[in-house]
């Protein structure tokens, strides 16, 4: 595999993860009274919920070490959340070293439980060479068995894999079929992709109407590839009445994260009076400080 590939990849995965492990909501002092007291007495699910207060200093002070300590116990007894957090310690090295095998290992036995997240992690392994040997077919079959569970990002990578000819081989109409299952979970690069593949045909017939208004949705989530498509269509008139400066505009916020949106900026603007420049870039100010509140 290229180096080119290898970056594919690794975006894609990045892209793809969701909130499933987000902080959670603020743990009061009571939870953690009689969390640690059934942790004590060998409740897995209360050491799981100690280990995650010691990871995000929830209701206590942040401290890695002692969330992997209440992880492990937790995941020996085969809790499934607490195996996937901490194949996560030891794949980002929270709490230890890092250790990519430990990692793979702990998602495997998660993932054997079917939890989802921990097929899609232990797919990012095989994709990644991350502790086992590199393997795109086991990484497929792994992200299929999120996917078909509703991971939107095993979904989202599955798209990818197929529309960047991985070794199932390049389909689009494929990669169409698991980037609308996660855009219609709200998956906002999935919406975008969506939107590209409308315009481009691929997969689906071309249909501009469909590919401005997937664009639009990625776009209203702050994602600069739905931004930069949306400029596009109305620079153009694709499935939405040409308009220079709502292009200007879309344009230049996809530009503050994306350098080709900056130049597609600049090329419009030598087809635009100052005008209407001066009337795009308030509109973008405008929008970015309300964004900011």
């Amino acid at each position: 595999m290229n180096c080119r590939g290898t970056y594919i990849v690794l975006i894609s995965l990045v892209l793809g993860l969701n909130t499933l492990y987000a902080e959670p909501q603020k743990t009061t002092e009571a939870d953690i009274s009689t969390w640690r007291k059934l942790a004590a007495e060998g409740d897995a699910a209360a050491q799981y919920l100690l280990g995650g207060s010691y990871a995000f200093g929830n209701g206590v002070p942040k401290d890695e070490k002692t969330a992997l300590d209440w992880y492990l116990k937790a995941s020996e007894q085969g809790h499934a959340d607490a195996q996937v957090s901490l194949g996560m310690c030891y794949e980002d090295g929270k709490g230890t070293s890092q250790d990519y095998s430990k990692a793979a290992s702990w998602y495997r036995k998660a993932a054997e439980q079917k939890h989802a997240f921990g097929q899609y992690s232990l797919g990012n392994c095989y994709a990644t060479g991350h502790g086992v040997k590199q393997d795109f077919e086991e990484a497929t079959n792994w992200f299929r068995k999120a996917a078909e569970q509703g991971l939107a990002s095993a979904q989202w990578t599955l798209g990818v894999f197929y529309s960047e000819d991985w070794a199932m081989g390049k389909d689009f109409k494929e990669s169409v079929k698991w980037f609308r299952m996660a855009a219609e979970q709200g998956h906002a690069e999935s919406q975008a992709q969506m939107g590209r593949h409308y315009l481009g045909g691929m997969g689906v017939p071309i249909d501009n109407a469909e590919a401005a208004k997937w664009f639009r949705k990625a776009a209203e989530q702050e994602n600069s590839t739905g931004q930069d498509g949306l400029g596009l269509c109305y620079r153009f008139g694709f499935g939405v009445p040409k308009d220079y400066v709502t292009a200007y505009h879309w344009y230049n916020i996809a530009a503050v994260s994306r350098k080709s949106a900056a130049i597609e900026r600049d090329e419009l603007a030598l087809l635009m009076t100052a005008e209407q420049i001066a009337e795009a870039q308030r509109r973008s100010s405008e929008y970015l400080q309300q964004r900011q509140q």
